[in-house]
């Protein structure tokens, strides 16, 4: 089941519900994106809807930890299909639908800025663990921090 890696690009709003959702799909023959189009690598011709074949999620984990680059030794955060305290959550289909959550009141205390500590912008790197035992790295997900105006204060 190695699948190429999935390169993906959202915005946190600080006080806000982060809540993206995809599907991840396999076709059966090798396929490549031209001028916005899945096409089969060999004959050029789109990927027809009847070829998309979810991904079947059914029973699998995921983590991800985000940091400023992936060599970066801090975590700025973490998502978990087990969440501990502070962690977001990573919901998995068997339909291929993926995921990800974080509350209001958790992206309100990420902290935003140029300091220890603080950051804007991370990356983070999705493992599934497969029932069967086997790990793959399905998505890398970049991720902007964009800070709060409205305030209580």
């Amino acid at each position: 089941m190695t699948t190429p890696t999935v390169s993906l690009h959202f915005t946190i709003q600080q006080g806000a519900t982060f809540a993206p959702s995809w599907r991840r799909f396999q076709v059966p023959a090798e396929a490549v994106v031209r001028s916005g189009v899945l096409v089969h690598k060999s004959t050029g011709k789109p990927v027809t809807e009847a070829e998309k074949q979810p991904v079947d999620y059914t029973g699998c984990t995921a983590r991800m930890q985000v940091r400023r680059d992936v060599h970066a030794p801090e975590v700025l955060l973490a998502f978990s299909t087990e969440p501990q305290d502070g962690e977001g959550r990573i919901t998995l289909g068997a339909d291929g639908t993926v995921a990800l959550h974080l509350s209001p009141t958790q992206t309100a205390a990420l902290p935003y800025g140029d300091g220890v500590g603080q950051w804007r912008d991370g990356v983070g790197q999705m493992e599934i663990t497969f029932t069967y035992g086997d790990v793959f790295r399905h998505f890398e997900i970049h991720l902007c921090l964009d800070p709060e105006g409205t305030r209580g204060d």
